[in-house]
């Protein structure tokens, strides 16, 4: 039997006299406990071992300051939930972006910029749409169930229980720096006219800083279960995986896209409208998110 109790913060307030740029906390309390077994008995002399972790994160920024996106939690892989990729179970959130849609007629052909000179290139406009980003979690609960049986040497057979909720829970900690809301907000949207293929005509938007959490992705509980062969590698001394993985809960939602797209943004005719029909197509139009059902996968790691 091994117990092992884990408590990891990160003190920012000490550390930011030796490191001015630490702005944030991150408290880890984890818990591990292994327990001989024969059959489903507990026993000290028990050939079978039964093996579980709890842990539950959570991070914060201080002094005004939020979190950077890479020290959120971002859940899913071989060390945590084996049925997900790296990062991948998390909270998606709707960031706002500029970006250019080409202006193209009723036929599916581009506008030139220049008719008799297709060398510089098409109109573009300029418009502001939501993306689906993934926003990672300020806070986090991980548990993992293993039941381990060795088959020989040191080769063993386990069935595993992964389990994980990945939250945003203060959504006010999910803010865009002032510089990128700057830089949104600053230029014009649209192109009601064009003009020797320069647009004219364009409107003033201003994002808000705070990035609203997609609603039916966050705080999605996400499950694994599976059986999993492994052996322990004599050099790198780390297992080798081979498991399989059914994913009992996982993030599967329809959810309705965003944009301040509107028909103003563009010039009037045909080749406004099948190009405004194209933008609502491609940015305000239903968005599915899909995790995996099932993982089979080969890894040199350990869960814990």
């Amino acid at each position: 039997m091994d117990v092992a109790i884990v408590v990891l913060p990160l003190i920012a307030a000490a550390l930011a006299g030796l490191f001015g740029n630490v702005r944030y906390f991150t408290p880890v309390v984890q818990y591990k406990h292994f327990i001989g077994m024969k059959g489903l008995r507990p026993r000290r002399d028990g050939r079978n071992t039964l093996g579980y972790r709890v842990q539950l994160s959570y991070i914060q920024g201080f002094s005004g300051d939020v979190a950077p996106p890479f020290a959120r939690f971002y859940s899913g892989g071989d060390n945590e939930l084996r049925g997900f990729d790296v990062r991948a179970a998390t909270p998606y959130g709707w960031v706002p972006v500029r970006t250019n849609i080409t202006l193209t007629n009723p036929d599916g052909t581009p506008v030139p910029i220049n008719p008799n000179n297709f060398t510089l290139g098409n109109i573009t406009i300029p418009i502001p749409i939501y993306r689906p980003v993934s926003v990672g979690g300020d806070a986090a609960f991980t548990s993992n169930l293993e039941y381990r049986i060795p088959i020989a040497g040191p080769v063993q057979f386990e069935i595993f229980d992964d389990f994980n909720i990945t939250a945003v829970v203060r959504a006010s900690q999910l803010r865009q720096s002032v510089e990128g809301a700057d830089q949104l907000n600053s230029p014009l949207y649209g192109c009601t006219a064009y003009f020797n293929g320069a647009c004219q005509g364009g409107q003033s938007i201003q994002f808000i800083n705070v990035i609203r959490p997609i609603y039916g992705t966050n705080a999605v509980p996400r499950m694994s279960i599976g059986g999993e062969i492994s052996a322990m590698l004599p050099i790198v001394n780390a297992p080798m995986r081979l498991y399989y993985a059914y994913n009992t809960n996982r993030l599967y939602e329809n959810v309705q896209g965003e944009s301040l797209i509107t028909r103003s943004m563009f010039p009037a005719g045909g080749a406004g409208d099948y190009t405004y029909a194209e933008a609502i197509s491609a940015y305000d139009s239903l968005l599915h998110f899909r995790e995996p059902r099932k993982t089979f996968r080969l890894s040199v790691s350990t869960t814990f």
